[in-house]
């Protein structure tokens, strides 16, 4: 069950500017996110200024309708967030730009729908530089199931790996406001605190939980 609400009240600070100032947010998000009502991009693009966060939705992106998409992921400085085993660390990555801005592009959507974008985009996608984030996270997105005890939204991710490569650790904490604001709201009006897959797994409740590749 969702409600609605008006979460924007904990927004992402006084100026939604003060965020992600430096680098870019490219985000392929798979058409069937548009009629998900647990989303967290909304958020994001309330967090990042609007000519740093583009959103690309469809099933599949040609060249003759994402020219833009296609020029992004022709460029150096672009990177995939994505936790293969080839990726490295996002740090790592950004420090061998020399100063220059990163474009992050981001899958949006549960671990079945990112693999299948990175399917559906292989031949986009191939050759990109895949990079991850470091450390030890748990979600706060705690009305969603996660598939790992470590898994955390594209909200977070995205906020995590932002905060980490402008070292500004705030990015998360502030990021995290209003997503803080939807759990809430929700589990006043009735939904439930969800545990992880892997959680349940150790409970004996089992769950398939998705492969990280593509």
């Amino acid at each position: 069950m969702v409600v609605a609400g008006n979460y924007m009240e904990e927004d992402c600070g006084n100026d939604p500017h003060y965020l992600f100032p430096f680098q870019e947010i490219d985000e392929i998000e798979q058409i069937t996110q548009d009629f998900r009502q647990l989303t967290t991009v909304p958020l994001l693009q309330e967090c990042i200024p609007k000519d740093k966060c583009v959103i690309y939705r469809g099933k599949r992106f040609p060249k003759s309708k994402f020219a833009k998409l296609h020029e992004v992921c022709a460029q150096t400085n672009t990177a995939v967030l994505y936790p293969a085993k080839d990726a490295v660390d996002i740090k790592d990555f950004v420090a061998q730009l020399d100063g220059e801005p990163l474009q992050l592009i981001v899958l949006d959507g549960t671990w079945q729908e990112a693999r299948a974008i990175g399917h559906n985009c292989s031949a986009l996608l191939k050759g990109i530089p895949k990079v991850k984030i470091t450390g030890s996270w748990r979600s706060e997105f705690v009305i969603k199931t996660q598939p790992t005890d470590e898994s955390v939204s594209t909200l977070e991710a995205v906020a995590i790996a932002l905060s980490q490569i402008e070292q500004i650790p705030d990015f998360i904490t502030i990021a995290r406001k209003p997503l803080k604001a939807l759990c809430d709201f929700q589990i006043q009006h009735g939904a439930q605190i969800h545990e992880s897959k892997e959680s349940l797994a150790r409970k004996g409740i089992k769950y398939r939980i998705f492969e990280k590749k593509f």
